[in-house]
């Protein structure tokens, strides 16, 4: 592929498809006029460094992307933190992140209600995380800033990506077959063990399973019942397979509500019998423990993720211009 039109392909990834064609067309013609004008000036076709240094000088895909797609916006903090080029992307990134946190905090409260555990301040926490996010954001992108000025005269356009094709309906339904056998046999083994206890034996016969395995339980089944959704849907109709992001956002959410809830209730096994010796007691807290860290854990990994997804899926569907239909569904 030519090393210009791997360029444009790479622009336009990051363009609203709706004018994704006539930006690209604008932008390939003032690339090539350019390149031959020097041909001209030199007498002979520019070597692969030339041209090279002519995509240089037009700038990184991202950012030109970005300068079509800006509003003039920036970010400044007493300085410019954030350029009118990433600001686009900066911004979306915020509603992406928003929207996780809005739903899993209103998942949080509905588990608050239906398992009548004390009450949470909500408003407080989403005020708190909304804020974190806001900070995280702003020093990912003020990084990305600096970064992409330091190496505005040094990145290699010949390292750029190739865009992958589309799937098509055919391999879109067969992944989809595969995922609904795959999440059919974690739903089995997840009903098969309602008290995970009796899987480990006599052991752990003085333990019973507390409140937060319940949360746990339930929202294990929740997000994994929710993520059935997209290959169901996928099978009727390939196209539909580009809201998977949507079915993200409310599965992951559903999990790290009821997972937070867990998280706050924080028993997990409670002794059998109230009057058991200290050993018992020791053993409950220690296990309880070593659950609070898996799954704090657990609840950062899905929530980055669920983010990514809706982050990625709402930038496809802004890209995609009205009326278009996606995937023939065949």
């Amino acid at each position: 592929m030519d090393l210009v039109e791997r360029y444009l392909l790479n622009v336009r990834t990051y363009l609203p498809s709706g004018r994704a064609d006539d930006l690209v067309a604008e932008l390939g013609e003032n690339i090539r006029a350019e390149v031959e004008d020097r041909e001209e000036r030199a007498g002979r076709p520019l070597t692969e460094d030339e041209r090279v240094a002519v995509l240089r000088a037009h700038g990184r895909p991202l950012l030109v992307a970005g300068h079509y797609r800006s509003d003039g916006r920036r970010l400044v903090l007493g300085r410019e933190v954030i350029g009118p080029a990433l600001f686009p992307f900066f911004r979306f990134s915020l509603i992406a992140a928003g929207a996780v946190t809005g739903l899993v905090i209103a998942y949080g409260a509905a588990a608050s209600m239906i398992g009548l555990w004390r009450p949470v301040p909500w408003f407080r926490t989403a005020v708190f995380y909304l804020s974190l996010q806001f900070g995280i954001a702003t020093a990912i992108f003020a990084g990305l800033e600096i970064w992409l000025r330091r190496t505005a005269q040094t990145w290699d356009p010949r390292r750029l990506p190739v865009p992958r094709k589309p799937a098509t309906p055919g391999s879109l339904r067969v992944q989809a077959a595969i995922q609904l056998v795959a999440i059919g046999i974690v739903l089995w083994i997840w009903a098969a063990v309602p008290d995970p206890l009796a899987l480990l034996g006599p052991r752990l016969a003085d333990l019973r399973p507390g409140p937060a395995w319940r949360f746990l339980y339930l929202g294990v089944w929740a997000s994994t019942v929710l993520s059935l959704l997209t290959p169901a849907l996928t099978l009727v109709r390939p196209g539909l397979h580009r809201f998977r992001w949507l079915v993200s956002l409310f599965s992951g959410g559903a999990f790290i509500a009821f997972a937070l809830a867990s998280l706050w209730n924080g028993a997990w096994v409670l002794p059998a019998d109230p009057r058991s010796g200290i050993e018992v007691v020791d053993l409950a807290v220690g296990i309880n423990a070593g659950f609070k860290l898996g799954l704090g854990l657990t609840v950062v990994v899905t929530g980055f993720g669920s983010v990514v997804d809706v982050a990625i899926g709402l930038w496809r569907e802004l890209r995609r211009p009205q009326g278009e239909p996606g995937i023939n569904p065949g």
